[in-house]
Protein backbone atom coordinates (compact mmCIF):
# COMPACT_ATOMS: atom_id res chain seq x y z
CA UNK A 1 0.00 0.00 0.00
CA UNK A 2 1.45 3.56 -0.92
CA UNK A 3 2.31 6.09 1.83
CA UNK A 4 -0.72 8.28 2.79
CA UNK A 5 0.34 11.77 3.79
CA UNK A 6 -1.88 12.74 6.66
CA UNK A 7 -2.95 16.54 5.34
CA UNK A 8 -4.61 18.00 8.36
CA UNK A 9 -2.15 20.63 9.92
CA UNK A 10 -1.64 23.72 7.79
CA UNK A 11 1.56 23.61 4.70
CA UNK A 12 4.96 25.70 6.27
CA UNK A 13 3.06 28.75 5.61
CA UNK A 14 4.93 32.19 6.12
CA UNK A 15 7.30 32.72 8.83
CA UNK A 16 7.07 36.16 9.53
CA UNK A 17 9.76 38.47 8.36
CA UNK A 18 10.69 39.30 11.95
CA UNK A 19 11.04 35.56 13.29
CA UNK A 20 13.64 35.89 10.00
CA UNK A 21 15.59 38.36 11.58
CA UNK A 22 16.07 37.60 15.09
CA UNK A 23 17.16 34.28 13.26
CA UNK A 24 19.67 35.82 11.07
CA UNK A 25 21.10 38.31 14.34
CA UNK A 26 21.55 35.11 16.16
CA UNK A 27 23.78 34.02 13.60
CA UNK A 28 26.42 36.37 14.70
CA UNK A 29 25.94 35.36 18.37
CA UNK A 30 28.48 32.70 19.63
CA UNK A 31 26.85 29.31 18.92
CA UNK A 32 26.01 28.62 22.35
CA UNK A 33 24.45 32.19 23.42
CA UNK A 34 22.19 31.22 19.92
CA UNK A 35 19.13 29.31 22.10
CA UNK A 36 19.44 31.16 25.67
CA UNK A 37 18.75 34.34 23.55
CA UNK A 38 17.04 34.23 20.32
CA UNK A 39 15.09 30.64 20.91
CA UNK A 40 16.85 29.44 18.04
CA UNK A 41 19.00 26.00 17.87
CA UNK A 42 23.01 26.78 17.37
CA UNK A 43 22.86 24.04 14.79
CA UNK A 44 21.68 21.05 13.89
CA UNK A 45 23.18 17.52 14.94
CA UNK A 46 22.80 13.86 14.66
CA UNK A 47 22.73 10.93 17.39
CA UNK A 48 26.21 11.44 18.32
CA UNK A 49 24.90 13.73 20.57
CA UNK A 50 23.17 11.32 22.70
CA UNK A 51 24.27 8.36 24.39
CA UNK A 52 22.66 4.72 24.75
CA UNK A 53 21.52 3.55 27.84
CA UNK A 54 22.89 0.56 30.05
CA UNK A 55 21.19 -2.43 30.77
CA UNK A 56 21.34 -1.03 34.41
CA UNK A 57 18.94 1.36 33.08
CA UNK A 58 16.07 -0.70 32.97
CA UNK A 59 14.82 -1.92 35.96
CA UNK A 60 12.74 -4.80 34.43
CA UNK A 61 10.58 -5.38 30.64
CA UNK A 62 7.05 -5.12 31.09
CA UNK A 63 5.82 -8.09 29.38
CA UNK A 64 2.24 -6.67 28.44
CA UNK A 65 4.32 -4.19 26.26
CA UNK A 66 6.91 -5.89 25.18
CA UNK A 67 5.87 -8.60 22.24
CA UNK A 68 3.38 -6.09 20.93
CA UNK A 69 6.24 -3.19 20.83
CA UNK A 70 8.51 -6.17 19.09
CA UNK A 71 6.04 -6.60 16.66
CA UNK A 72 5.69 -2.83 15.62
CA UNK A 73 9.74 -2.88 15.41
CA UNK A 74 10.38 -5.58 13.67
CA UNK A 75 12.81 -8.04 15.86
CA UNK A 76 15.63 -8.89 13.10
CA UNK A 77 18.61 -9.90 14.66
CA UNK A 78 18.26 -8.86 17.90
CA UNK A 79 16.86 -10.11 21.16
CA UNK A 80 12.98 -8.68 22.20
CA UNK A 81 14.61 -6.76 24.80
CA UNK A 82 17.98 -5.47 23.18
CA UNK A 83 15.91 -4.27 20.37
CA UNK A 84 13.04 -1.95 22.69
CA UNK A 85 16.47 -1.06 24.79
CA UNK A 86 18.00 0.40 21.24
CA UNK A 87 15.38 2.66 20.67
CA UNK A 88 16.16 4.77 23.63
CA UNK A 89 18.94 7.11 24.00
CA UNK A 90 19.90 9.70 26.62
CA UNK A 91 20.96 13.37 26.50
CA UNK A 92 22.79 14.76 29.39
CA UNK A 93 21.41 18.23 30.32
CA UNK A 94 19.23 17.92 27.58
CA UNK A 95 16.38 20.19 26.43
CA UNK A 96 12.45 19.69 25.43
CA UNK A 97 10.72 21.72 23.18
CA UNK A 98 6.78 20.70 23.52
CA UNK A 99 5.99 21.04 19.86
CA UNK A 100 8.46 17.99 19.62
CA UNK A 101 12.31 19.26 19.47
CA UNK A 102 15.00 17.82 21.10
CA UNK A 103 18.16 19.97 21.94
CA UNK A 104 21.31 19.67 23.78
CA UNK A 105 22.92 21.37 26.89
CA UNK A 106 24.58 24.34 24.66
CA UNK A 107 21.13 24.06 22.19
CA UNK A 108 22.06 22.02 19.28
CA UNK A 109 18.50 20.53 17.75
CA UNK A 110 19.28 17.05 17.59
CA UNK A 111 17.79 15.98 14.11
CA UNK A 112 17.17 12.43 14.77
CA UNK A 113 14.56 13.44 18.20
CA UNK A 114 13.27 16.08 16.42
CA UNK A 115 10.70 15.25 13.58
CA UNK A 116 8.51 17.58 12.63
CA UNK A 117 5.20 16.93 10.30
CA UNK A 118 4.85 19.44 7.51
CA UNK A 119 8.03 21.46 8.69
CA UNK A 120 11.63 20.68 10.13
CA UNK A 121 11.53 21.47 13.63
CA UNK A 122 14.57 23.95 12.71
CA UNK A 123 12.51 26.23 10.76
CA UNK A 124 9.17 25.76 13.59
CA UNK A 125 12.17 27.12 16.46
CA UNK A 126 12.62 30.18 14.01
CA UNK A 127 8.54 30.45 13.09
CA UNK A 128 7.84 30.27 16.62
CA UNK A 129 10.46 32.29 17.61
CA UNK A 130 11.22 33.99 21.01
CA UNK A 131 13.72 35.76 23.07
CA UNK A 132 14.83 34.45 26.02
CA UNK A 133 12.76 31.32 26.36
CA UNK A 134 11.93 30.28 29.54
CA UNK A 135 13.07 26.42 30.54
CA UNK A 136 12.19 24.45 33.59
CA UNK A 137 14.72 22.75 35.37
CA UNK A 138 14.29 19.72 36.26
CA UNK A 139 16.47 17.52 38.89
CA UNK A 140 16.73 14.08 37.67
CA UNK A 141 15.65 11.67 34.99
CA UNK A 142 12.77 13.07 32.65
CA UNK A 143 10.93 10.39 30.00
CA UNK A 144 10.81 12.95 27.16
CA UNK A 145 7.51 11.57 24.73
CA UNK A 146 7.32 15.48 23.37
CA UNK A 147 5.54 14.84 19.67
CA UNK A 148 4.50 17.74 17.09
CA UNK A 149 0.78 17.61 17.37
CA UNK A 150 -0.21 15.36 20.25
CA UNK A 151 -2.83 17.41 20.90
CA UNK A 152 -4.57 15.92 18.48
CA UNK A 153 -6.28 12.90 18.87
CA UNK A 154 -4.69 11.19 15.56
CA UNK A 155 -1.19 12.18 16.32
CA UNK A 156 -1.23 11.10 19.72
CA UNK A 157 -2.75 7.49 19.12
CA UNK A 158 -0.31 7.00 15.86
CA UNK A 159 2.77 9.30 16.72
CA UNK A 160 3.08 9.66 20.40
CA UNK A 161 2.15 6.27 21.96
CA UNK A 162 3.85 4.24 19.72
CA UNK A 163 6.94 5.91 21.42
CA UNK A 164 5.64 5.93 24.90
CA UNK A 165 4.71 2.09 24.90
CA UNK A 166 8.62 1.53 23.83
CA UNK A 167 9.58 3.33 26.77
CA UNK A 168 6.76 0.80 29.33
CA UNK A 169 7.87 -2.20 27.34
CA UNK A 170 11.81 -0.94 28.70
CA UNK A 171 10.30 -1.10 32.06
CA UNK A 172 10.26 2.31 32.64
CA UNK A 173 6.89 3.22 34.30
CA UNK A 174 8.11 4.68 37.09
CA UNK A 175 9.44 7.34 35.16
CA UNK A 176 8.81 10.77 35.12
CA UNK A 177 7.28 11.74 31.88
CA UNK A 178 7.37 14.91 29.74
CA UNK A 179 4.09 14.65 27.48
CA UNK A 180 0.61 16.42 26.93
CA UNK A 181 -1.76 15.73 29.79
CA UNK A 182 -4.61 18.30 29.44
CA UNK A 183 -7.06 17.25 26.88
CA UNK A 184 -9.61 14.19 28.35
CA UNK A 185 -7.99 11.70 25.92
CA UNK A 186 -4.54 11.98 27.24
CA UNK A 187 -5.72 12.25 30.98
CA UNK A 188 -7.80 8.82 29.84
CA UNK A 189 -5.02 7.32 28.49
CA UNK A 190 -2.57 7.84 30.79
CA UNK A 191 -4.92 6.14 32.99
CA UNK A 192 -5.44 3.20 31.48
CA UNK A 193 -1.84 3.18 31.39
CA UNK A 194 -1.38 3.19 35.41
CA UNK A 195 0.46 6.34 34.62
CA UNK A 196 -0.63 9.12 37.42
CA UNK A 197 -0.41 12.58 37.47
CA UNK A 198 2.23 13.03 40.10
CA UNK A 199 4.68 11.17 37.35
CA UNK A 200 3.62 13.88 34.92
CA UNK A 201 5.06 16.85 33.65
CA UNK A 202 2.76 18.30 31.28
CA UNK A 203 4.36 20.05 27.85
CA UNK A 204 1.28 22.28 27.41
CA UNK A 205 1.96 23.97 30.85
CA UNK A 206 5.97 23.36 30.12
CA UNK A 207 6.77 24.80 26.81
CA UNK A 208 10.56 24.22 27.77
CA UNK A 209 12.12 21.69 29.96
CA UNK A 210 15.34 20.55 30.85
CA UNK A 211 16.51 17.55 32.81
CA UNK A 212 20.03 16.21 34.29
CA UNK A 213 19.31 13.52 31.84
CA UNK A 214 16.24 13.47 28.87
CA UNK A 215 15.73 9.84 28.15
CA UNK A 216 14.01 10.33 24.34
CA UNK A 217 11.97 7.24 22.87
CA UNK A 218 12.59 6.79 19.02
CA UNK A 219 10.63 5.01 16.22
CA UNK A 220 13.33 5.67 13.40
CA UNK A 221 13.18 6.21 10.14
CA UNK A 222 10.64 3.25 9.18
CA UNK A 223 7.75 4.74 10.99
CA UNK A 224 7.86 8.81 10.19
CA UNK A 225 4.98 10.83 11.86
CA UNK A 226 2.01 11.83 9.74
CA UNK A 227 2.12 8.84 6.88
CA UNK A 228 -0.41 6.13 7.36
CA UNK A 229 1.12 3.26 9.04
CA UNK A 230 -0.34 -0.27 9.42
CA UNK A 231 2.66 -1.11 12.14
CA UNK A 232 1.45 1.46 14.19
CA UNK A 233 -2.17 0.92 13.74
CA UNK A 234 -1.78 -2.78 14.76
CA UNK A 235 0.28 -1.57 18.01
CA UNK A 236 -2.77 0.09 19.13
CA UNK A 237 -4.90 -2.56 18.24
CA UNK A 238 -2.83 -5.22 20.24
CA UNK A 239 -2.24 -2.84 23.28
CA UNK A 240 -5.73 -1.35 23.85
CA UNK A 241 -7.16 -4.85 23.36
CA UNK A 242 -5.52 -5.64 26.53
CA UNK A 243 -6.06 -2.29 28.65
CA UNK A 244 -9.62 -2.08 28.24
CA UNK A 245 -10.26 -5.97 29.01
CA UNK A 246 -13.16 -6.76 31.48
CA UNK A 247 -13.94 -2.51 31.68
CA UNK A 248 -17.15 -2.67 32.50
CA UNK A 249 -18.90 0.15 30.15
CA UNK A 250 -22.23 1.59 31.65
CA UNK A 251 -23.55 3.50 29.06
CA UNK A 252 -25.73 2.17 26.42
CA UNK A 253 -23.78 2.66 22.74
CA UNK A 254 -25.49 1.90 19.69
CA UNK A 255 -24.15 -0.45 17.09
CA UNK A 256 -25.18 1.78 13.96
CA UNK A 257 -24.39 5.00 14.56
CA UNK A 258 -23.50 8.46 12.70
CA UNK A 259 -20.57 10.13 14.11
CA UNK A 260 -21.56 14.17 14.94
CA UNK A 261 -19.52 17.02 14.47
CA UNK A 262 -22.53 19.29 15.74
CA UNK A 263 -20.71 20.31 18.64
CA UNK A 264 -17.35 21.03 16.42
CA UNK A 265 -16.07 23.66 14.39
CA UNK A 266 -15.47 21.89 11.26
CA UNK A 267 -16.24 19.31 9.02
CA UNK A 268 -19.61 19.58 9.93
CA UNK A 269 -23.25 17.83 7.57
CA UNK A 270 -25.71 21.01 7.43
CA UNK A 271 -28.11 19.13 6.84
CA UNK A 272 -26.87 16.03 9.05
CA UNK A 273 -31.26 16.40 10.34
CA UNK A 274 -32.18 15.29 6.87
CA UNK A 275 -29.21 12.59 6.74
CA UNK A 276 -30.58 11.29 9.91
CA UNK A 277 -34.18 10.71 9.09
CA UNK A 278 -32.81 8.97 6.27
CA UNK A 279 -31.13 6.86 8.27
CA UNK A 280 -33.99 6.13 11.05
CA UNK A 281 -35.48 3.45 9.44
CA UNK A 282 -31.82 1.44 9.31
CA UNK A 283 -31.46 1.91 13.09
CA UNK A 284 -29.26 4.81 12.64
CA UNK A 285 -28.29 6.90 16.37
CA UNK A 286 -26.15 10.13 16.14
CA UNK A 287 -23.25 10.03 18.47
CA UNK A 288 -20.86 12.55 20.03
CA UNK A 289 -16.98 11.14 20.38
CA UNK A 290 -16.29 13.91 22.76
CA UNK A 291 -18.77 12.86 24.88
CA UNK A 292 -17.45 9.47 25.24
CA UNK A 293 -14.84 8.13 27.27
CA UNK A 294 -11.67 6.74 25.71
CA UNK A 295 -12.84 3.24 26.84
CA UNK A 296 -16.36 4.44 25.56
CA UNK A 297 -15.16 5.05 22.12
CA UNK A 298 -12.84 2.14 21.59
CA UNK A 299 -15.91 -0.05 22.91
CA UNK A 300 -18.74 1.54 20.24
CA UNK A 301 -16.33 0.80 17.28
CA UNK A 302 -15.30 -2.74 18.61
CA UNK A 303 -18.92 -3.37 18.53
CA UNK A 304 -20.47 -1.64 15.55
CA UNK A 305 -22.59 -2.88 12.86
CA UNK A 306 -22.54 0.24 10.78
CA UNK A 307 -20.51 3.41 10.46
CA UNK A 308 -20.72 6.76 9.12
CA UNK A 309 -18.76 9.66 9.70
CA UNK A 310 -16.80 12.72 8.37
CA UNK A 311 -13.19 12.30 8.32
CA UNK A 312 -11.49 13.46 10.99
CA UNK A 313 -9.13 12.33 13.80
CA UNK A 314 -11.44 10.53 16.06
CA UNK A 315 -11.37 7.71 12.87
CA UNK A 316 -8.23 5.81 14.08
CA UNK A 317 -10.80 4.44 16.45
CA UNK A 318 -11.88 2.63 12.76
CA UNK A 319 -8.53 0.45 14.19
CA UNK A 320 -10.75 -1.56 16.31
CA UNK A 321 -13.63 -2.00 14.00
CA UNK A 322 -14.43 -5.69 13.60
CA UNK A 323 -13.51 -6.78 9.62
CA UNK A 324 -16.52 -6.43 7.33
CA UNK A 325 -18.06 -3.59 9.22
CA UNK A 326 -19.66 -1.47 6.40
CA UNK A 327 -18.25 2.28 6.89
CA UNK A 328 -19.31 5.47 4.96
CA UNK A 329 -16.76 7.95 5.27
CA UNK A 330 -17.97 11.69 4.19
CA UNK A 331 -15.49 14.45 2.61
CA UNK A 332 -15.38 17.50 1.25
CA UNK A 333 -15.32 17.62 -2.57
CA UNK A 334 -11.51 17.33 -3.50
CA UNK A 335 -10.39 16.58 -0.15
CA UNK A 336 -6.83 14.82 -0.51
CA UNK A 337 -6.83 13.55 3.32
CA UNK A 338 -7.46 9.98 2.31
CA UNK A 339 -5.91 7.90 5.60
CA UNK A 340 -8.93 7.28 6.94
CA UNK A 341 -9.36 5.14 3.88
CA UNK A 342 -5.65 3.39 4.73
CA UNK A 343 -7.18 3.16 8.30
CA UNK A 344 -10.37 0.96 7.19
CA UNK A 345 -8.39 -0.81 4.51
CA UNK A 346 -6.00 -2.12 7.62
CA UNK A 347 -9.32 -3.62 9.33
CA UNK A 348 -10.59 -4.73 6.52
CA UNK A 349 -14.07 -3.12 6.67
CA UNK A 350 -16.37 -2.81 4.23
CA UNK A 351 -15.45 1.31 3.47
CA UNK A 352 -16.70 3.95 0.86
CA UNK A 353 -15.78 7.55 0.63
CA UNK A 354 -18.52 9.42 0.02
CA UNK A 355 -17.16 12.91 -1.59
CA UNK A 356 -19.75 15.93 -0.90
CA UNK A 357 -20.21 19.86 -1.33
CA UNK A 358 -17.90 21.75 0.35
CA UNK A 359 -19.87 24.66 2.47
CA UNK A 360 -20.00 27.57 1.91
CA UNK A 361 -19.51 26.71 -1.49
CA UNK A 362 -16.82 29.55 -2.37
CA UNK A 363 -14.83 28.36 0.41
CA UNK A 364 -10.93 27.12 -0.30
CA UNK A 365 -11.07 25.15 2.40
CA UNK A 366 -10.79 21.36 0.85
CA UNK A 367 -9.84 19.88 4.29
CA UNK A 368 -11.84 21.21 7.35
CA UNK A 369 -15.05 22.75 5.49
CA UNK A 370 -18.20 21.75 6.73
CA UNK A 371 -20.27 19.77 4.19
CA UNK A 372 -23.59 19.84 2.26
CA UNK A 373 -24.96 16.08 1.18
CA UNK A 374 -27.45 16.17 -1.49
CA UNK A 375 -29.06 13.96 -4.03
CA UNK A 376 -28.01 11.70 -5.50
CA UNK A 377 -25.04 11.27 -2.68
CA UNK A 378 -28.44 10.36 0.24
CA UNK A 379 -29.53 7.89 -2.17
CA UNK A 380 -26.06 6.87 -2.12
CA UNK A 381 -25.64 6.12 1.51
CA UNK A 382 -28.82 4.54 2.01
CA UNK A 383 -27.54 2.09 -0.51
CA UNK A 384 -24.24 1.63 0.94
CA UNK A 385 -25.85 0.08 3.84
CA UNK A 386 -29.01 -1.71 2.41
CA UNK A 387 -26.93 -3.99 -0.77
Amino acid sequence: MAQTIRMNQPQEGRIPPLKILAAQIAKFLPSSWRFPICGVSASVCGGEATRPLLPTDFPSPDDHFLQPVVDFLDPGHLSPLALVQSHLVAVPRGIAWSRGAHLTADGRLIDPLSIGMNMSMDRWLVKRQRFFPKIRHVQGTVISLSTDGHNNYYHWMLDLLPKLFIALAAGLDQGTFYLGASTPFQKETLALLGIPSARVLDCNAIPFLQADELVVPFLGQRHPPNIFNAGKCRLLVDVFSFLIDGKSISRNLPTRFLVSRGKTRSRRIVNEAELLSRLAPLGFLPVYLEDLSLAEQITLFARAEAIIASTGAGLVNLVHARPGTPVAILMPEECPDLVCRDIAAFAGLRSEIFFAHRHPPETTDKIGCDITLREPLLTSLVHHFTA
